[in-house]
């Protein structure tokens, strides 16, 4: 990863942290710039949530009500 794209992410963390908006929006919105920044990066953390949800990671954790 290159300098501005590292400055990139940078800033949109920073303008997602400042959003005055849900966490879930915020997270989204962190996760759309990470797709168009490095598009890699998000590929490979896609595969990995794909394969912890296939797995059953977290199946027994306590849930929200």
């Amino acid at each position: 990863m290159n300098s501005a794209s590292l400055t990139a992410l940078r800033d949109a963390f920073q303008h997602c942290r400042d959003m005055n908006a849900s966490l879930k929006e915020r997270l989204d919105t962190y996760s759309l710039a990470v797709r168009q920044i490095v598009p890699p990066y998000a590929d490979a953390v896609e595969i990995l949530i794909r394969r912890l949800k296939d797995s059953g990671a977290g199946s027994d954790a306590p849930g929200f009500s």
